[in-house]
Parts: C-alpha cells; sequence; structure tokens
C-alpha cells in the first residue's frame, strides 16, 4: 500500500473501449444491450433474511474440465445435476449472482457459463495474472501491466482500455467502473468510468490504498485510507467521501456482509478483526490473535467469517463465540462457509466438511477436491413434498380434495365429485401427488374432477411453479396440445405454503429431457430446469 504523499492531480488519460463480447467469440461493436443467459437487469442482491437452504446447492467444475454437477449443500457427495456441456480446464472459477460461473483457463481465456441453461460462451482473454473482483451479478478483471479490464454481466461483457497504473478495479451500480488508479507514484484516487466514456465521469483526488470492497447494492466503495488506520467509504456516482472511519490499525484484508450492513477488517499490531456497522458506525473486535489475517471471505449468508492465518484457516463466529482454526490450503473458491452452517476446505488432496460450531473435527468428505466450488443460489432438486394427514372424509389443503384410500388429490373444479372410489389394483411405485394436466389425462367413470396421475419415476423438465394452480393449468394445457406429456406436482413447503409445480415429462434418460427443456427455453422463451423423480422420492414423508 502506498504512503502519503504531497497531493498531485495526474495528467493521465482514460481511452475507453468497448467491445461487445458475447457467445463463443468475441467481435468490435458498440455497447450491447442482448442478455446472455436468462439472469435478469441489475437490480441488487438478493435478500439474504427468509431465504432458504434448500434453495441453495454447490456447483462444482471439474479441475480438468468436463461436465459441472450441483450436490446438495447438506451432503457434497450426493449429486443433484449433471450438466450436458464439457467445460474447459479451468485456473480459476468465480461465482456470480443470477447464477453464472465465470471460468478462467491457463492461457487467459474467459468463458461465462450458466448452469439454469446449461450453457458456455467465451467472452474475452485476460492475463494470467489478472486481478478478479465482482459485485453481485457483475464481475471484472484487470490487468494492472497493460491496463485493460474486462466486466462480465447479465448484458454481455465489456472491456476497457485505462492508461497509467490501475491498482483495482471493481463494477458499481448502472453499468460504472470504479477504478484505484496510482498517480504517477503518488497515493491513489479513485475514478469513476461509465461504458462508452472517454474520460471518467467523476474522481477524487490522491488518499486511498487497496484493498478495496463495492457494498450497499453498487452504491459505496470501502477503501483503506493511504497511509492511515482506518478506512474512507465514497458515494457512487458522486465519489463524494461519506465517512472517514478511524480503526486504530493498518488493515489487511476487507469484507462484507452479504447485506452490506457490516464491514469486517483483519488489523495488525496486534492482530485482531473487527465488524463496523456502516449505519451506526459501531465497532467491536470478534477476534484476537497471535499471527496476522491476510484474507478474509464472510459465509455465503452471513453467519460467520473465514480468515486466512497462514497455513490455517480461522473460523470467525459473529456472536461472540471464540473462533478456532485449522490446518487447511486458501483458495480462490475454497475454504466456502455454506448455506448450511458448514465450511468446505481442502488440505493437500483430500476435501473436508467442518462444523466448528459442534466442536467436532474436520471430516474428509468422499467428492472431488481437485474441483472448483461455488455456492449459488439454485438448486435443481425439487423440494421433499409433503401432504397434509387427513382421513378419506377429510378436506385437504384448499382448492384440493384428498382421497386417502387411493393416496390422490382431485382438482376441485367447483362441482361436487359424490363417485366412489377404487384403489388401484397394485400400488404404484409413487403416490398420486402428481396431477393430470392437459391432453391425455382420463377422468374416472362419473368425475367431473380431474383426477390425480400416478407419476411414473424418470426425469423431467420443470417449467413453472406457481402457488395459483390455475396459472399452471393454462400453461400445461398449450403444451400438452402441443404433444408434450405434462403432470403438475403439488407439494408445501418450509413454510407451509401449498405450490403447483408444472412439468413435462416423463423421459427415458436425462439427455431427452434436456432436449425437451433447450427447446422449450427456445420457442416459448420458458426458464425450464430437469430434475429426476425416483421411485417412491414423493412418498409424502413426515405428513403434517
Amino acid at each position: 500500500m502506498s504512503g502519503s504523499r504531497p497531493a498531485r492531480t495526474g495528467r493521465a488519460v482514460l481511452a475507453l473501449a468497448v467491445l461487445a463480447l458475447a457467445g463463443c467469440g468475441g467481435g468490435a461493436g458498440g455497447p450491447t444491450s442482448r442478455s446472455v443467459g436468462d439472469t435478469g437487469a441489475l437490480r441488487g442482491v438478493s435478500l439474504v433474511v427468509g431465504t432458504e437452504v434448500g434453495d441453495w446447492s454447490l456447483l462444482v467444475v471439474p479441475g480438468s474440465g468436463g461436465k459441472a454437477t450441483s450436490r446438495d449443500v447438506r451432503d457434497p457427495t450426493r449429486v443433484l445435476w449433471t450438466g450436458s456441456t464439457d467445460l474447459p480446464a479451468a485456473r480459476e472459477v468465480h461465482a456470480l449472482e443470477g447464477p453464472v460461473l465465470v471460468l478462467r483457463t491457463a492461457d487467459g481465456a474467459v468463458y461465462r457459463y450458466d448452469p439454469t441453461t446449461d450453457s458456455l460462451g467465451r467472452v474475452g482473454h485476460v492475463a494470467s495474472d489478472a486481478r478478479w473482483d465482482a459485485w453481485g451479478a457483475y464481475g471484472a478483471y484487470l490487468d494492472r501491466s497493460d491496463g485493460r479490464v474486462l466486466e462480465i454481466g447479465p448484458e454481455g461483457a465489456w472491456e476497457f482500455a485505462l492508461s497509467g497504473k490501475p491498482r483495482w478495479a471493481s463494477p458499481v451500480e448502472d453499468g460504472g467502473l470504479a477504478v484505484l488508479h496510482d498517480e504517477d507514484g503518488q497515493a491513489a484516487s479513485v475514478w469513476l468510468v461509465n461504458r462508452g466514456d472517454s474520460t471518467p465521469s467523476s474522481r477524487t483526488g490522491p488518499g486511498y490504498a487497496g484493498p478495496g470492497l463495492t457494498t450497499a447494492w453498487g452504491k459505496r466503495l470501502v477503501l483503506t485510507a493511504a497511509g492511515g488506520n482506518g478506512v474512507r467509504v465514497l458515494a457512487v456516482p458522486s465519489l463524494a467521501e461519506a465517512e472517514d472511519i478511524d480503526l486504530g490499525g493498518s488493515v489487511s484484508a476487507l469484507a462484507a456482509s452479504p447485506s452490506s450492513h457490516d464491514v469486517y477488517a483483519a488489523l495488525s499490531d496486534p492482530p485482531r478483526v473487527i465488524s463496523v456497522n456502516r449505519f451506526s458506525r459501531e465497532t467491536r473486535v470478534l477476534a484476537r490473535g497471535d499471527t496476522s489475517i491476510t484474507a478474509l471471505r464472510s459465509a455465503v449468508l452471513g453467519q460467520f467469517l473465514l480468515g486466512r492465518e497462514g497455513r490455517r484457516v480461522a473460523w470467525i463466529p459473529l456472536g461472540g463465540a471464540p473462533p478456532k482454526t485449522t490446518e487447511a490450503d486458501w483458495r480462490e473458491d475454497l475454504p466456502l462457509g455454506t448455506p448450511s452452517g458448514d465450511v468446505l476446505f481442502v488440505r493437500g488432496d483430500s476435501l473436508y466438511s467442518w462444523t466448528p460450531a459442534t466442536g467436532l473435527a474436520p471430516v474428509a468428505v468422499e467428492a472431488p477436491a481437485d474441483g472448483w466450488w461455488s455456492a449459488v443460489r439454485w438448486n435443481p432438486a425439487p423440494p421433499p413434498v409433503r401432504m397434509a394427514s387427513v382421513d378419506s372424509a377429510s378436506a385437504g389443503p384448499r382448492g384440493a380434495a384428498v382421497d386417502s384410500s387411493a393416496r390422490r388429490i382431485a382438482v376441485d373444479t367447483g362441482a361436487t365429485d359424490t363417485s366412489p372410489r377404487t384403489p388401484p389394483a397394485a400400488p404404484r411405485t409413487a403416490p398420486a401427488d402428481t396431477l393430470a394436466a392437459g391432453a391425455g389425462a382420463q377422468a374416472d367413470s362419473g368425475t367431473t374432477s380431474t383426477p390425480a396421475l400416478h407419476p411414473e419415476a424418470g426425469i423431467y423438465a420443470i417449467v413453472t411453479s406457481a402457488q395459483a394452480m390455475s396459472g399452471v393449468r393454462t400453461l400445461l394445457s398449450e403444451l400438452s396440445a402441443a404433444g408434450y406429456p405434462t403432470a403438475i406436482q403439488r407439494y408445501l413447503d418450509d413454510a407451509g405454503q401449498v405450490w403447483y409445480r408444472g412439468m413435462v415429462g416423463p423421459y427415458p434418460s436425462r439427455d431427452a429431457a434436456e432436449a425437451a427443456a433447450r427447446q422449450l427455453r427456445r420457442e416459448r422463451s420458458l426458464k425450464v430446469w430437469v430434475t429426476e423423480v425416483r421411485p417412491g422420492s414423493l412418498s409424502p414423508e413426515n405428513p403434517r
């Protein structure tokens, strides 16, 4: 980090080249607005409050290349989904919101991979030592040797050419880029560059140093004060200084909570980790030790911090419990604080799972230690199905009548069904909490309700999920008329809310289901994912 020196305005001129880099190649042109994948426009980070562990999975990219897998957050040995796209051998992998992965190969090629569509596209090329920083759905590689920055986001990729000596770069709100820039040997200034501009839209005088963070949904920059013992907070886009916080020590690492409400700093002399609330400016010490923390990262849901302490990793809880350490390698992806509260890390050639709060020692996990691990808010596995515990004369959840003798659900169409039910001669492989939809569904004699269809085991493409049955049935009726086999799965979420999932299938193989999913995405612009229904997997365990 640079020390404090007399302020002098640099004469460096910014040359900005915006390249539309999308798909499998890269061509020159103006700023692109074409969406890559279906991650949506920039709207800020997802709320952490109310999130469920079941929303998340562990996405693993083989280090030597191959097909990505999605694994259970609670059990990394359990594979939920395997992609059909062959991915290149990656030197590093980073996760963005969406979910999207950015892969960089040993020769500097950069790829964007969207597991929800199983699509891979090359977006650019960077130097082997380019530095990565990200915020939300956007990330940026900075090549300090020539000032090039490659930014990657939902709408495409852009290349900035910066003169002078950029030290750090990060995406900010509304498509901007924040740059920490050395001023001809002086302390660094901060630039804000907008796509398409040839000069910074705003800039500060010297007085800043790295490391840096983008927080508050891209609206705040947190930078170390040059030659000082604290951090300086800048507002975006004005770059007006919002706060100057003296932390009482030299900062060696920074991290932020997922909500952006708290900033965490590792300090030296003496070594300690502190928390700073951005609103109240209240500070508190989270951990003290004999060895300096040189890197910090927050758990995915912010339950704790992980710190690099030499050859060990420190687990630092936020509630006042004492920290714990274990020997582990520090990589771009691991250690990882998972949504379930566990810590995944690598030691040598083995992957370990550690739950420090229990006091138990780490345990080896039979999963690829040479893969790149990311926690993403995308879970291709169906949630567990729970049915109300009622007798044959009882009414089930609103809008459905439950026939316990046949273990099926009949959708309430407004008419009264008085006909007797005859249980099937032999039980099927799965209960009937999947409903027939569209053409091909045969009604029981004498009924006016849509009958229940006992689901077959197989691979399904999920096309919609909603709490209103009517919209799901309308969509599936259209798909059924077009020749797709369709069904509706009813289930209760963890909050006891009833949901209906529209399914297309079953298909005899994942390849067949993926092909159907691609066709549905292409022809009907549906957000489709593929899952497997195994024999007995829909059984109503733990009814309530």
